[in-house]
């Protein structure tokens, strides 16, 4: 597969408050705290036109009862990832009425990550958009390195996700250093 990567839209902002406000509805027992991530999340970077968001629950023991909140909605949640990331509960929102088999790449709005937001994971999250947001040098290098492995071909769009691991770490360790 091919990973088709856009420039920056404005209106990624507007699609990931109406989704916002969607999320809230619906995990509101649970409080959430909901973040934009990712490449839309950065003005001037070039992403996959796929919103990620990040819900923030105060406990793991709270990832469950998220799941059980989300069924039967267009969030699909794929269990398959949580012995990979027992700590994550993984989402794909999908858009025109898609049904679960049919979450192709183009039938997704959203890809939500649902995880404690006492964990690294939401803190490095947070720590990696900002630093892309104030480092023009960190998004540019970043964005070349998306636009190089677009041209790939991708068994799957994890591999092409894992293929950007390496860049994002480097990254990441120099957000952790930087003041």
């Amino acid at each position: 597969m091919k990973i088709e990567l856009i420039p920056y839209q404005k209106s990624w902002q507007g699609e990931f408050a109406f989704l916002k406000k969607r999320l809230e509805h619906l995990l509101a027992p649970l409080e959430p705290e909901i973040e934009h991530i990712g490449s839309t999340s950065v003005p001037g970077l070039c992403a996959k036109p796929i919103i990620d968001i990040m819900a923030g629950l105060r406990e793991e023991a709270e990832l469950d009862d998220a799941a059980r909140l989300l069924e039967e909605t267009e969030f699909f949640y794929m269990s398959v990832y949580n012995e990979q990331t027992p700590f994550r509960r993984f989402f794909i929102g999908a858009k025109n009425d898609a049904e679960p088999g049919e979450v192709i790449h183009k039938n997704r709005s959203c890809h939500l990550h649902i995880v404690p937001v006492k964990s690294d994971w939401w803190r490095d999250h947070l720590l990696f958009k900002d630093y892309l947001k104030r480092n023009d040098a960190a998004r540019d290098t970043y964005a070349r390195v998306k636009k190089e492995l677009s041209m790939q071909e991708w068994p799957h769009g994890n591999d092409y996700a894992n293929a950007k691991t390496e860049v994002i770490r480097n990254l990441l360790m120099e957000a952790k250093k930087s003041p």
